[in-house]
């Protein structure tokens, strides 16, 4: 067959449309293979289109397909809400002199959002931001919204409890705040340290505080004293629940000699708690039931180490209404990779589903050097918001493959400290110090809309 020419000829069933048709002579077109409105044959006759042009037109084929498949398929899984704040984006430290470094983030359901950072004007010292839904101060919160606080940071979590808020700082101290203020009624003028309460928690540090409800708080963290996770249990007043285990406090261990800490605690609908975050150097989990006892239908005994190939600590946590739990890891799974942020998934009963994220894809090198620091589920998607190299917000299949969303507008690069992130109903809340702008007292916050 003698060597294929180019030509444009009219098809028959659209004669308005011109259809480029390739054949042998195209490399990598098969023959007779379409594309979009232009198909490719070979032809011995007619005029020869110049190889510029072909090439060109081939081009805005390709083109005018991707902008189809893109318009088709409509916007991300993630985009930035422009109806929150102004275009976006939320910046106290802009309207409050002072209000640098995200320390901590809470968002109390349907209300408000609340941030903790250290002050510029009083280095070492905290302040508390108000926000409502939209992202406007709350004037009714201390100073307009804003409440300088005689308290040493840094601030380490933050929990909102409908009027309540509790704040921890320094990993030993929790205070309260009400009505825009801080709440004497609650410990000490407010506060409650760990090494004043009891004298056996004294080398305790807190890492996640949790709501029990009515004004009573669960935390959990770490005893250095002999490395093991450790969860406590305050009254409204800001006493030791003495019910909780008969001292108010319970640690768990996982073997003589095992180094364990908890991160992350969370409750579940019939009062029971989840720990999470490592043992032997392996993520872990542990359940407890109410009175503080290991619920012993969970995992081996109420607890559950990882595989002695997968290592790191959880460092967020979201228990699903099934009873299944989705947990962030900052890990690795074989040597050499560094500490990436892994997703997990774990039964109602504790078991590691093998088939899903990390645990399926062991060998992934996505997510590099990154910290997980909150986990939530959508529609169609998992979504990770991270402190570390890469993008703070990331994308996940359902089955715990990573999506490569590309750079979308408003997400933060390579933010290693001075973030925190929370959902607030279906969307996500994200608060952090811009990188470029460290030590000037800019915050912001922003919200992202997930599909």
């Amino acid at each position: 067959m003698p060597q294929a020419a180019w030509r444009c000829q009219p098809t028959r069933t659209k004669p308005k449309l011109a259809r480029l048709e390739a054949g042998p002579a195209f490399p990598g077109a098969r023959q007779g293979e379409s594309i979009g409105a232009v198909a490719m044959t070979p032809t011995t006759q007619g005029s020869v289109m110049p190889r510029p042009g072909r090439i060109l037109l081939a081009a805005l084929s390709l083109l005018l397909l991707a902008t189809a498949a893109a318009a088709a398929r409509g916007p991300g899984p993630l985009e930035l809400d422009t109806g929150f704040g102004r275009h976006g984006v939320v910046s106290p430290g802009h309207s409050v002199a002072g209000f640098e470094e995200v320390g901590a983030l809470a968002v109390a359901p349907g209300r408000h959002i609340w941030v903790a950072g250290e002050s510029i004007d009083s280095p070492g010292s905290l302040v508390l931001g108000a926000f409502n839904r939209d992202g406007d101060f709350d004037p009714s919160h201390g100073d307009h919204g804003y409440l300088p606080l005689p308290i040493a940071g840094p601030a380490n979590a933050l929990l909102a409890d409908g009027t309540r808020v509790f704040m921890l700082t320094q990993r030993t101290t929790i205070t309260r705040f009400r009505g825009g203020q801080i709440d004497p009624s609650f410990g000490a003028g407010g506060s409650v340290r760990m090494d004043q309460l009891e004298p056996a928690l004294q080398s305790l540090h807190l890492w996640s505080i949790a709501s029990l409800g009515g004004g009573s708080v669960t935390a959990a963290g770490i005893s250095f004293g002999s490395p093991q996770m450790v969860a406590i249990r305050l009254l409204p007043d800001g006493s030791l629940d003495l019910s909780f285990n008969g001292s108010g406090s319970v640690a768990v261990t996982f073997g003589q000699g095992t180094n364990s800490g908890a991160i992350q605690v969370k409750l579940l609908g019939d009062g029971k708690l989840i720990l999470g975050g490592y043992a032997d150097g392996r993520p872990a989990l542990a359940r407890l039931l109410p009175d503080g006892r290991l619920d012993r239908s969970f995992g081996h005994n109420g607890k559950v180490m990882a595989p002695p190939w997968l290592h790191g600590r959880i460092t967020a946590l979201t228990v699903r209404r099934d009873g299944s739990i989705l947990a962030g890891v900052s890990g690795w799974t074989r040597s050499g990779t560094g500490t990436r942020a892994l997703l997990l998934r774990y039964g109602p009963d504790g078991r590691l589903d093998r088939r899903f994220g990390a645990a399926a894809f062991p060998r992934s090198r996505s997510n590099p050097k990154a910290t997980p620091l909150t986990v939530m589920r959508s529609r169609h998607h998992i979504f990770m918001a991270t402190r570390g190299k890469g993008p703070a917000i990331r994308a996940f299949r359902l089955d715990g493959r990573q999506i490569r969303l590309g750079q979308v507008p408003g997400v933060p690069q390579d933010r290693w400290f001075h973030t925190d992130a929370a959902p607030q109903d279906k969307d996500l809340i994200l608060a952090y110090t811009p990188r470029h702008a460290p030590a000037e007292g800019v915050v912001e916050i922003k919200r992202f809309l997930l599909d």
